[in-house]
C-alpha cells in the first residue's frame, strides 16, 4: 500500500530554512519560496510497506536526528558518502560543507588530487584563493592543494568537494 508522509522541522530549523529562502530570494534565485505560506518540510512517498507499524519504524529511523550540527562552526560537513561527523548520506563521491565566517576570518580546505571543488556564495563576501566573490557568485577549481577562504564581510557559502 502506498503512503505519503510529511515531516516538519522544529521551530529553530524552520526559521533557518526560511532565512535561507529569504537569502536566495534577495539574490534573485528562486524567489517564490520566500513569500510562500507553506511550512518547510520533507515529503516521503513510500510504496513497499504493507505493515503500518514497519512503516512507522522506518520513518522514525529515517527522521531521527543522529547528531546536531555545530551551527556556529566555521566549516560544517552537511552531506558525505559515509555520513561522517553526523552528516547526511549521499550515494555519490561528494562532500558538501557549509562555510560560515565573520569578516576577517580565514578557513582552509585541502583538495586532494583527482577531485574538484565548487564554491557557491549564499550571503556576504569572501576571497577564494585570492579571488573576490560576493553573494550569488560561484567558483571552481580542479587544482589540488590547500584552498583558502577569507571573509571580507560576514559570509555563508556552500563548498562542494567532488570526484
Amino acid at each position: 500500500m502506498p503512503y505519503a508522509v510529511e515531516l516538519f522541522f522544529d521551530p529553530d530549523a524552520d526559521a533557518r530554512v526560511r532565512q535561507i529562502w529569504s537569502t536566495l530570494s534577495q539574490a534573485g534565485i528562486c524567489d517564490y519560496l520566500a513569500g510562500s505560506p507553506s511550512r518547510p518540510h520533507v515529503s516521503l512517498s513510500v510504496f513497499d510497506y504493507d505493515d503500518e507499524f514497519a512503516l512507522i519504524e522506518f520513518v522514525r529511523s529515517w527522521a531521527a536526528p543522529r547528531t546536531r550540527f555545530a551551527i556556529d562552526a566555521a566549516k560544517t560537513l552537511l552531506i558525505s558518502p559515509d555520513g561522517r561527523d553526523g552528516s547526511a548520506t549521499i550515494h555519490q563521491d561528494a562532500a558538501i560543507y557549509r562555510l560560515r565566517l565573520e569578516a576577517g576570518k580565514t578557513i582552509t580546505h585541502d583538495l586532494q588530487p583527482g577531485r574538484g571543488a565548487w564554491l557557491q556564495v549564499a550571503e556576504g563576501a569572501l576571497t577564494f584563493n585570492g579571488t573576490e566573490l560576493i553573494i550569488g557568485d560561484g567558483a571552481s577549481t580542479e587544482e589540488p592543494g590547500r584552498l583558502t577562504f577569507t571573509a571580507t564581510r560576514p559570509v555563508e557559502a556552500l563548498l562542494f568537494d567532488l570526484q
